[in-house]
């Protein structure tokens, strides 16, 4: 009888383990600037960046540490896809507007990869295609809807049927589509390195320091308050407490992630016979999957159970499933050993686009929240900035803009709960008319 492999271990994301911390200063005094920036993750390191680069006296706070949140526990793909699809997109927006979020969100994962080549950050950055798979024939249908939706906006891609498919990439998927100019990195590498890039042009970074209050421009942490001309507020997980109205619009989808050994050669080929990809397929609840820069498989999925479930996974039961199913697709690798697991969350807003936008009662404080994605946060922290600093900036409120109807009314999620409303509210984003 086969041997089944023993579950990875429960703990940290494995790219902390790959960068060394030191603890940075926490605000222990009251201070004054232009800009104060709350949060550490990619949009509140990108926005700090930003100001700082338009010559603004910026203070950033962090609750944790820098990139210790979302953006340091996600799978690192650096991809224009997120939550919706272009064609998806495209029937909600039509072709000209879709092609225009997609353009930005392609402009966020530029910002990332143009940063860490001019700052030389070490963060594992590579240059990887992508490739969207379907699963039987409703997943291939998925498949040709987005083809042709890139079609009719003019943007490349490869359309592969079964046989090609399989001659790429051979997990047993029913078609394919692939696209190139798009890379990869560590996470957490990538937040850290930033940190330090802008403690070097003078940012005043303090970790440690949870802001337990926004009063008008006024921030104010457990020990004491920054005062600012202005605020951008980039939080993946908005308490009640800084904002209420905020709150009921901020969410998270979880997934669970997880690590494995370095793979020979034979196993590479096995997975990429012709080339390396960053995989994710058409099910509702996708798996994705890419190779870290030593050659270690990283794997990512969960369940329609628990992906608006409240607390973070602890419970083993969810990535047994994705590892199984992925070892079903790839038998040749069913001994490869899989040898840490870590839960993963992406902040999302009710329609899946991200707020970046001028609180309505309080002008003076930006918001930047709901990113679903690396580029989505990284490109609204600068759009934010931006907003601030240089006078013309485009006004993109008709996509970002603070009140958006949603299918659920407020009033109504208070009596379903949460984690009901924002599946109905996300399904219905998803819908193509």
């Amino acid at each position: 009888m086969a041997r089944t492999p023993p579950t990875p271990q429960f703990g940290e994301p494995w790219w902390h383990s790959q960068t060394s911390v030191v603890a940075g200063a926490k605000l222990e005094g009251d201070q004054r600037c232009d800009v104060v920036v709350v949060g550490g993750g990619v949009a509140g390191l990108h926005a700090a960046l930003r100001l700082s680069a338009c010559g603004a006296d910026v203070v950033l706070l962090e609750r944790d540490i820098c990139g210790g949140g979302m953006s340091g526990r996600s799978s690192g793909f650096l991809t224009p896809d997120s939550e919706l699809g272009l064609h998806q997109l495209m029937g909600r927006f039509g072709a000209a507007e879709a092609a225009t979020l997609w353009r930005i969100a392609a402009d966020g994962a530029a910002l990332i990869v143009d940063t860490a080549r001019a700052e030389a950050i070490a963060c594992d950055l590579q240059s990887v295609d992508c490739l969207f798979v379907g699963i039987g024939e409703s997943g291939a249908t998925t498949i040709r809807a987005e083809a042709e939706a890139r079609a009719a906006v003019g943007f490349d891609y490869q359309l592969m049927d079964e046989p090609s498919l399989a001659a790429v990439h051979p997990g047993g998927y029913q078609a394919g589509l692939a696209y190139g100019d798009t890379e990869a990195a560590d996470p957490f590498a990538y937040c850290r390195g930033l940190r330090d890039v802008l403690i070097e042009r003078g940012v005043q970074v303090y970790e440690g320091s949870p802001v337990t209050a926004i009063e008008g421009s006024a921030v104010v942490t457990e020990r004491a308050t920054v005062h600012a001309d202005r605020v951008v507020v980039c939080l993946d997980r908005m308490p009640p407490s800084i904002n209420a109205r905020a709150s009921e619009q901020i969410y998270h989808a979880q997934t669970v992630l997880c690590v494995s050994e370095p793979l020979s050669a034979v196993q590479i080929a096995a997975l990429f016979p012709r080339g390396r990809f960053q995989v994710w397929d058409s099910t509702a609840v996708y798996s994705y999957y890419r190779l870290t820069g030593d050659d270690r498989l990283l794997l990512g999925g969960g369940s329609a159970l628990t992906t608006f479930a409240r607390d973070p996974l602890r419970s083993p039961g969810v990535i047994r499933a994705v590892i199984r199913g992925f070892r079903a697709r790839f038998p040749d690798l069913g001994g490869l050993r899989f040898t840490r697991w870590w839960p993963g969350l992406i902040d999302v807003t009710r329609d899946l686009l991200p707020v970046i936008d001028a609180d309505p009662e309080e002008p003076t404080v930006q918001y930047v929240f709901g990113c679903a994605g690396l580029p989505w946060a990284a490109w609204g922290g600068d759009h934010a900035a931006r907003r601030i600093m240089t006078p013309g900036t485009e006004d993109l409120t008709r996509f970002f803009g603070w009140s958006r109807e949603a299918l659920v009314p407020s009033g109504l999620q208070g009596l379903l709960g949460k984690p009901l409303s924002f599946a109905i509210d996300i399904l219905d984003a998803r819908r193509v008319p």
